[in-house]
């Protein structure tokens, strides 16, 4: 079954979408590890998270199976709770 795949692998997709998230920084997820608020550190423009969390649901619907209604609502919450901050 592909959800407990999911909930099984969950740290090692919160890895892959943060590390995906830092590419154009050439930072990876062990490097932020115990830096505070380090989401706050990097902006991105809207048009660059749009593009991150389209391909975060693709990945998750791909990988885990999701439906396009669950992917949405995982990215949802990843965006909130780590989220990069938006250039204005």
């Amino acid at each position: 079954m592909k959800h407990a795949k999911f909930h099984r692998d969950k740290e090692e997709i919160i890895k892959h979408i943060i590390n995906k998230q830092l590419d154009p920084f050439s930072v990876k997820y062990e490097d932020i590890l115990g830096v505070e608020d380090w989401y706050t550190q990097y902006e991105i423009t809207q048009e660059q998270n749009d593009e991150w969390i389209d391909y975060c649901i693709n990945y998750l619907r791909k990988e885990y199976g999701m439906t396009l209604k669950m992917a949405k609502k995982e990215m949802l919450y990843v965006n909130l709770m780590w989220g990069l901050k938006i250039k204005r």
